[in-house]
């Protein structure tokens, strides 16, 4: 049989053609891992979410969508989002990969799919790409590419049914211009004072419109949110210590980190920096 180069002319391998791509399962079985995003956050691909069951909320940009069954989301790189989800969800979320040939909307949109012959197609070819093998094995990677491909493609031909989760009027538009300008500041610690004064707004006026978008936390509960998820990350996947994680992010000392994630997590830093680690190994072994 013929060898088949999807991508001839760069002759680049697929697995690294898929460098980055994930499958990820949402259900409430799964629980290691759940704050990864249930947690303010942003990605540095882009995500294509679908739900077959169970109903939630996804807030994107500081405004709040509801989603059910048979919705398909798609929300670009960087984009600051949550996913919300109940006791009998069930949904696949795919960490897109950088292809030209497979593009996505560039701004965060959410599709109903009435049609049961495109919910089969859509959930066939997620299957079969979260058992996708070995990547570096030339089939299973052209397989992938595939998919992918494909998916790209459906999204395309229900676009007509898309329907934006974008800002909308003063509210929504203030309450972005406040989530973007935490993601700008988190670096140097996000302080809510630094996160106002790169949007030019004032607390109240935020917490307002953080209110009317549906977005659920106030200026200051989303910046404390937006710093745990981000100092979990960091613990989790980094060789960062606690030490280090309370200074990069504004923390006093390490005790304050401490007693944050009591707070949020029930447990202290150093406790979840190792649990994560017990994780990672039982990943690894398995």
């Amino acid at each position: 049989m013929a060898k088949i180069h999807l991508f001839e002319t760069r002759r680049i391998p697929e697995a690294e053609r898929l460098r980055g791509m994930g499958v990820e399962t949402l259900s409430p079985l799964a629980r290691a891992g759940r704050w990864r995003r249930t947690m303010p956050h942003v990605d540095t691909h882009a995500v294509l979410l679908w739900i077959v069951r169970g109903q939630g909320r996804l807030i994107v940009e500081g405004c709040a969508t509801n989603y059910g069954p048979g919705t398909l989301a798609v929300i670009p790189a960087r984009t600051p989002f949550l996913v919300s989800y109940g006791a009998v969800t069930e949904g696949t979320l795919v960490r897109w990969p950088e292809l030209f040939e497979a593009p996505l909307p560039e701004r965060p949109v959410r599709i109903r799919l009435t049609d049961v012959a495109t919910q089969a197609e859509l959930s066939g070819l997620l299957d079969k790409l979260a058992r996708r093998g070995d990547l570096s094995d030339a089939p299973s990677g052209r397989a992938a590419l595939g998919r992918i491909i494909l998916l790209s493609a459906l999204v395309e031909r229900e676009s007509h049914r898309a329907a934006a989760i974008a800002p909308v009027g003063d509210a929504a538009e203030r309450a972005a211009r406040f989530v973007y300008a935490v993601e700008a500041v988190l670096p140097h610690g996000a302080s809510l004072e630094a996160a106002l004064g790169r949007c030019g707004d004032e607390s109240d006026a935020v917490d307002a419109a953080l209110a009317e978008s549906g977005g659920g936390l106030s200026a200051a509960a989303y910046r404390e949110a937006r710093v745990m998820r981000e100092a979990r990350r960091r613990l989790a996947d980094t060789e960062d210590g606690v030490q280090a994680v309370a200074h990069d992010l504004g923390f006093a000392s390490a005790s304050a980190l401490d007693d944050a994630f009591e707070r949020d997590a029930k447990m202290t830093a150093g406790a979840f920096f190792d649990a994560e680690r017990r994780i990672a190994a039982l990943h690894r072994a398995g």
